[in-house]
């Protein structure tokens, strides 16, 4: 559901999507001024257990009165959405600013660690663990004053934690290995995450990064933390001993609490860096600071180096290490999370006893994960191109949440990776691409060449045709073939095809999707795949990698089929925005010319699971 307004609350701009909700920058209309309003996600809404933890903690959080938490001042329900009232920190958060300067002083690093650190002391003394410390949950007063964000979905000490399907919360790069093992959190969680941030302060790299998730957590779990040899200028060689201390694999080994981390961090001047005795080093400051408003910083818009990856999981952790001969395997079991889908079976539910991240990729891509096994490829339905109905297997993979959009291509052109649609209109728009009404709105009048090197510069792939039927249509769960990404009834009302807002002849007057052209992605959350991957049927037909063969299905290998090696055309999958809902089913197979762009066709990513 895409919202205007929601309640006395005019949403003016959206500053950010995490694992619960989407954040938006707002004003209040009775009062005139501005607030942070974040929505949860229609799966965590429609959770009733989930809702009756998150109201519990997020009153709790509402007390929190300190001058380094951002303040929560509303819980409301609006439309069967829930949402949080924040105060807006027009700042920008430390994520950002680390983008623009690279890194930071130690002086300066120092004072932001205190203010953070003052806030967590200030959160365990009350009885909650934040779970989630990291640089996009700090902000950043105009003065430099940094408060920590998302109380709201915290740990209570005595009772039970907001999560989903007993998962994980947090994010991968700073999750500790007690929590991976599927350990409780403490306050020892916090402090471990904030060393994290307190690292990638003073060097600007992600201490615990990789390419694969089980790259990141292997690198917490087996490798530890690995320190520089050379220290920036400034940083105080000492810091090493205290930030290895503060990053102990077992909590225990940590400081007793934060407060003795940071006055560790402060002596680090000391040749040796000897456990600081147990003095406080954070200020009481309990008296709430005046709202400041101030610019963000720039952002400079270069693709990251390692991909991001959101830790809620939907299950518990498995985590299997054996050692043989001298050497590591792990094993992973994984499943997909944070957003939901919708009836008749949200993506969010599959197998409760696995675990993967989604992951947030290089050009802000949320990515859906896939667990590997098999499927039902095909239909009876239909002309004989997709027959016979056949089983196939599929290794696990990763697909692109949406279709790429039109922001998210211009960057791949400005950055010379890609080049620009051959037209800049769309059917009813005579500005489309480069406006910035529409940088939401799919990218269009890009052929197969250019979808192919779009995902190639963004560090993924076009998907296989079968890759894409099964993010498409397949329950793990039910183990059930959908004819639509939804279930097996058609509704006109969550895609977005020919309607009464269509001019063709074949127009189904019945519906109104609400568009004459295409829409905004994450438009129709009703119409989310089992993966929860949008606008799998309709907006615009999107291009997959195989070359497209009308008897193919006929020999076609059981395991990870790719398509012919050769053809004249190339496969398009989907439906589009001015078609009828018929060809929105999830098994048609339609073939194009791969040098044909226009005002219908599309494309997203999809990415390969690799195990180190």
């Amino acid at each position: 559901m895409v919202f205007t307004t929601l309640g006395k609350y005019e949403l003016l701009k959206e500053l950010g999507r995490g694992g619960f909700g989407t954040v938006y920058r707002a004003r209040d209309t009775t009062l005139d001024v501005e607030r942070a309003v974040k929505i949860l996600h229609p799966a965590m809404a429609s959770d009733p257990d989930f809702i009756t933890r998150f109201r519990r903690e997020a009153i709790t959080a509402a007390k929190l009165e300190h001058p380094n938490i951002v303040p929560v001042y509303e819980l409301g329900e609006e439309q069967g959405s829930y949402f949080l009232v924040m105060k807006f920190i027009p700042g920008g958060s430390l994520k950002e600013l680390l983008k623009h300067e690279g890194h930071l002083s130690f002086e300066r690093a120092l004072v932001i660690l205190r203010q953070i650190g003052s806030a967590l002391e200030f959160a365990h003394q009350k009885g909650l663990i934040h779970r989630d410390v990291k640089p996009g949950n700090i902000l950043l007063e105009e003065d430099g004053t940094a408060r920590l964000s998302d109380f709201g979905f915290s740990k209570n000490l005595t009772g039970n934690s907001v999560s989903v399907s007993g998962g994980v919360i947090g994010t991968p790069a700073y999750i500790p290995p007690e929590v991976w093992r599927g350990k409780p959190a403490s306050p020892a969680t916090d402090q471990y995450a904030l060393a994290c941030v307190f690292f990638e302060m003073l060097t600007g790299e992600v201490l615990f990064s990789g390419d694969s998730p089980p790259e990141v957590l292997t690198r917490h779990i087996l490798d530890g933390a690995q320190f520089p040899a050379v220290w920036p200028q400034g940083v105080p060689t000492g810091i090493t001993e205290v930030l290895r201390r503060a990053l102990a694999k077992e909590p225990q080994d940590r400081y007793p609490d934060i407060s003795a981390f940071g006055a560790a961090c402060a002596g680090a001047n000391e040749k040796s860096a000897k456990p600081a005795p147990h003095t406080p080093i954070f200020e009481d400051q309990t008296q709430p600071e005046e709202p400041i408003q101030t610019q963000p910083p720039p952002a400079a818009k270069a693709p990251s180096t390692f991909r991001r990856y959101l830790g809620v999981g939907a299950g518990l952790i498995t985590i299997v290490v054996c050692l043989m001969a001298g050497l590591v395997s792990m094993f992973w079991l994984f499943s997909p999370i944070w957003e939901g889908g919708n009836s008749p079976t949200p993506g969010s539910i599959i197998a409760a006893t696995q675990i993967l991240p989604n992951m947030i990729d290089t050009d802000d891509m949320h990515l859906m994960y896939v667990p590997e096994g098999d499927f039902v490829m095909g239909s009876d339905a239909g002309d004989n191109t997709g027959k016979p109905v056949h089983s196939i297997y599929l290794d696990a993979f990763w697909i692109d949440q949406t279709e790429v959009t039109n922001k998210q291509y211009a960057e791949c052109v400005s950055s010379g990776g890609c080049a620009p649609p051959s037209n800049s209109s769309s059917s009813t728009r005579s500005s489309y691409y480069g406006n910035p009404q529409f940088d939401n709105h799919p990218v269009i009048w890009v052929d197969w060449f250019g979808a192919h090197a779009y995902c190639e510069w963004a560090g993924r792939r076009l998907p296989t045709e079968a890759e894409w039927e099964k993010a498409a249509s397949w329950n793990d769960l039910t183990q059930e073939k959908y004819v639509y990404p939804w279930g097996n009834d058609f509704n006109g009302s969550i895609l977005n095809f020919c309607d009464k807002n269509c001019a063709l002849e074949w127009a189904d007057k019945n519906w109104d999707d609400g568009f004459a052209d295409t829409s905004p992605v994450m438009n129709y959350p009703g119409g989310v795949s089992p993966y929860d991957a949008y606008d799998m049927s309709g907006n615009v037909f999107e291009w997959v990698n195989d070359w497209y063969g009308e008897t193919y299905y006929q020999s076609s290998p059981s395991s990870n089929p790719a398509g012919p090696d050769s053809g004249e055309f190339r496969v398009v999958r989907g439906g589009a925005w001015f078609f009828d809902g018929d060809l929105g089913r999830s098994a048609l197979r339609i073939g194009d010319y791969p040098t044909i762009a226009n005002d219908n066709i599309g494309f997203r990513c999809a990415l390969s699971r690799s195990l180190p």
